[in-house]
């Protein structure tokens, strides 16, 4: 053999061992590409927010192997469910390509310690009034109305009042955990009726007793009962009565109360004849039926448990069963007491004669919520 093929030959070999080089053992008979990995790329992008036990799904490009770092923020299933756990703090959320472990995306979820909301306040609105409602949790707040035609409101908590009178539910949810979440009750009148929304029922009517300077309480006295006498003569009472005003006024609350179709199912009043007698007038005018009224211990001052008074008022209100949905009851009483303790939201000392504590009652035993005092200027001029 001459040199000169044996250089042909070898170069030939050394072409076809180059060539077998360009192919790999992944690509087909034709010598096609093998597949591609593509780089991992996660879905969503953007920072992820979760209250404890709250879930999201994450998704990727390719097939991956999902994992959370820390280990304490959660945990992810192979398909991309993730589920917090009940650690705040922001978390690596990491997806590696099944293929190639060192190709890999990242995700942030931010895990947040849910609290319960506040709102701002308990408006009063004319109908068709509009409103923002804020809470204290911010943007974290999922806004919503609980009655029906009960007004709309947006998602960023922008109310409009309906054009019917009433009371109506709004109610603000942590969007971290909905299960915390506070109301508001929106009391809508028109703008000839203060009152007007008491006709949607469910509300405790507190009077403090009308104008009442006609002698004098006998604390003092022996006389059994002696705080239940109608004596008005002050040489022989035992009990402060109603003056003129004091009778006039009684009437003019049943009277509003009638005009503005305020429903009313039943009237709890202290045994002093000057509750009584003004529960009466009150009674009268809105032709509830005399076994409808009821005279009880727990709204008496002085003469019973006068320490225990505002607390067991509360309960009275709180646990008393309404005869019927949609109705409201009144009570009259008197001041007397002190500050009331932690939790009672009843102070008969705040309100002055023929003036009334609008009470919200709520289900479940829930402590009734005060919605707001009505002086008796309102009830005169709506019942005159």
């Amino acid at each position: 053999m001459n040199k000169r093929t044996s250089t042909s030959r070898f170069l030939g070999l050394a072409s076809l061992i180059l060539l077998s080089a360009c192919y790999s053992d992944s690509e087909g008979p034709q010598g096609t590409p093998g597949p591609i990995i593509p780089l991992v790329a996660i879905s969503p992008t953007n920072r992820v927010q979760l209250g404890f036990g709250q879930s999201t799904t994450f998704t990727a490009n390719t097939a991956v192997n999902w994992s959370v770092s820390p280990v304490a923020g959660g945990s992810i299933t192979s398909s991309g469910v993730f589920t917090a756990n009940d650690v705040p703090g922001v978390f690596i959320i990491r997806a590696s390509s099944t293929s190639n472990s060192a190709n890999t995306d990242t995700a942030t979820v931010e895990v947040v310690a849910a609290v319960q909301p506040a709102i701002a306040s308990i408006p009063v609105l004319t109908t068709g009034q509009a409103i923002n409602f804020t809470a204290s949790t911010g943007s974290a707040t999922l806004w919503a109305t609980l009655d029906a035609a009960g007004g709309s409101l947006t998602p960023a908590g922008s109310y409009l009042a309906p054009n019917l009178p009433g009371t109506y539910r709004v109610r603000a949810y942590n969007k971290f955990n909905t299960n915390l979440a506070d109301t508001a009750f929106v009391r809508v009148n028109t703008t000839t009726s203060p009152i007007g929304y008491l006709r949607t029922g469910g509300y405790a009517i507190l009077f403090r007793h009308t104008a009442a300077d006609v002698c004098s309480d006998n604390t003092s006295s022996v006389v059994p009962n002696w705080w239940r006498t109608c004596d008005a003569n002050c040489g022989t009472t035992t009990a402060r009565q109603l003056n003129t005003t004091g009778l006039a006024d009684a009437t003019k609350i049943g009277k509003a109360l009638q005009r503005n179709s305020i429903p009313v199912d039943s009237i709890l009043t202290s045994e002093f004849c000057r509750c009584f007698t003004g529960a009466e007038l009150i009674r009268a005018e809105l032709s509830i039926a005399t076994q409808r009224v009821r005279q009880t211990p727990i709204l008496t001052y002085f003469v019973y448990d006068e320490a225990n008074r505002p607390a067991n008022m509360q309960r009275l209100i709180k646990t008393s069963a309404l005869n019927g949905t949609g109705v409201n009851r009144v009570l009259v009483g008197q001041a007397g007491h002190g500050t009331p303790p932690t939790g009672v939201v009843i102070n008969m000392n705040n309100l002055a004669w023929g003036d009334a504590f609008i009470l919200r009652l709520r289900s479940a035993g829930r402590e009734p919520v005060l919605i707001e005092t009505i002086p008796v200027s309102v009830w005169q001029a709506q019942g005159s």
